[in-house]
């Protein structure tokens, strides 16, 4: 944690929703999907968050306020959801390819929202543009 930089105001997805989704990894083990279908009833959550805006990790920040709380929805929950869902679809080697990849490139760094949609799409484009489509705008 910390290793690798990113903007805390209009990025905070990146590192809040990787430490929330590798918490439920190391409790989950292998069972990850279970965890992913029960905590968030699958799809149903994140139709929640799209009725209100649409691709919601794009600039977090300032489509949330304190007194609806979507800002923690949006930068730790909807965006572990999207680690779970890239987690799932490329299976835990690729995945695990897939961060040793951001390690590797962005150590003692900064990372941008198209540094890690670069890096996704490396590892399998048709796929990750599937997932990443809904989180993002562009």
């Amino acid at each position: 944690y910390g290793i690798i930089g990113n903007n805390q105001v209009t990025d905070a997805w990146f590192d809040e929703g990787a430490a929330t989704f590798f918490e439920r990894l190391y409790f989950a083990g292998d069972n990850i999907s279970k965890v992913f279908s029960d905590s968030y009833d699958s799809h149903s959550y994140i139709d929640e968050l799209l009725l209100y805006s649409g691709p919601v990790l794009e600039s977090s920040y300032a489509k949330s306020d304190t007194k609806s709380r979507l800002y923690y929805r949006y930068a730790y929950d909807y965006a572990s959801v999207m680690y779970t869902e890239i987690y799932m679809a490329l299976g835990r080697n690729r995945f695990t390819e897939l961060m040793h990849d951001f390690y590797n490139d962005f150590k003692f760094g900064i990372v941008t929202k198209s540094d890690f949609i670069n890096t996704c799409y490396r590892i399998d484009k048709e796929n990750m543009e599937k997932i990443l489509s809904r989180y993002f705008d562009n």
